[in-house]
């Protein structure tokens, strides 16, 4: 009983911080930066390009 509770408290603070300071900030500034700022540029093209074509349908079936 004295072996379990200073086994697991031992591997689980040496692999979980050494695994995530090692593929989080390696993976985090090259392809989260790159997705977000790829992802919003095009998402806002399309709405000002749909916002002037509503105003444009609305004033011609009046």
């Amino acid at each position: 009983m004295k072996k379990n509770p200073n086994e697991v408290p031992e591997h689980e603070p040496n692999q979980q911080p050494d695994e995530i300071p090692t593929t989080p900030p390696s993976e985090i500034p090259e392809t989260p930066q790159e997705d977000p700022i790829r992802q919003p540029e095009p998402d806002t093209f399309p709405e000002p390009t749909e916002i002037p074509e509503t105003p444009q349908e609305d004033p011609t079936p009046y």
